[in-house]
């Protein structure tokens, strides 16, 4: 696969596991980011087991990058490792994003690998709520939300399945428990390890550079045993594949 590559200063993975994975490619990806904590030693993949978090980012201020519209030297930065406080060994990295992405892109995989689910023009999604898809035409640029974990409701609701890395948050605090994720929440905390520790060095401040593939950035969810279809909203983002390593 290729990858967009970033040299970035806030970038985590954030997984999740929906009604039934099923994953297609993205050519816009606007990821918004409010917050970035480094995590010492003693954290894990648990988002809220962020041991002694220093904040690298700027407080209040956020950061939107298209992901999928940067080219290979591509660069954009969002925080200061210089905040990172000297003689501390950092091994994971919290980022605090936006639930609402915006997405130009498809759904290849709703019938075992043979069926198609665009992004539609017009048809958004928003906090608690899939977007409309359709089977045929030319993928739009609409807003995609995070799944939530709150029971499925037309109204209201995603029902999704999310593990420990991620939880429902504001733009800069943590309101919800490691794995949930509320349909009213407007933000989500993620947290990932770093590829290698880092230890913080008076004079010596490192890069933390991320990997970005887009290629399975779209899901087509299982709503109510549908998948793509002209009055049942399904659609979703999908994480981007990302790796993350430290120079």
């Amino acid at each position: 696969m290729n990858k967009k590559f970033i040299i970035l200063l806030f970038i985590s993975t954030f997984f999740l596991t929906s009604l039934v994975r099923a994953d297609g490619p993205a050519t816009q990806y606007v990821i918004t980011m409010t917050k970035v904590e480094l995590c010492e030693t003693g954290s894990s993949l648990v988002v809220t087991n962020c041991v002694n978090p220093v904040q690298i980012s700027e407080t209040g201020s956020t950061a939107a990058v298209d992901i999928a519209g940067l080219g290979a030297s591509g660069a954009a930065s969002f925080g200061n490792m210089s905040k990172a406080k000297v003689g501390s060994i950092y091994t994971h990295i919290r980022t605090t994003l936006s639930r609402l992405v915006t997405v130009t892109g498809q759904d290849n995989n709703i019938t075992g690998g043979s069926g198609t689910c665009v992004t539609v023009n017009g048809n958004n999604g928003a906090a608690g709520l899939y977007a409309l898809g359709a089977t045929t035409g030319t993928p739009a640029s609409v807003t995609l939300v995070m799944p939530d974990t709150t029971t499925y409701n037309v109204l209201g609701g995603m029902g999704a399945t999310l593990d420990n890395t991620v939880a429902g948050s504001t733009a800069s605090t943590i309101t919800q428990v490691a794995g949930t994720i509320a349909a009213a929440d407007t933000h989500f905390a993620s947290i990932s390890a770093l590829g290698k520790s880092v230890t913080i060095k008076a004079g010596q401040i490192p890069t933390i550079k991320a990997a970005f593939g887009t290629a399975n950035a779209v899901r087509a969810n299982n709503i109510l045993g549908t998948r793509c279809a002209s009055s049942t909203k399904t659609l979703s983002i999908a994480p981007p594949d990302v790796s993350i390593s430290i120079e």
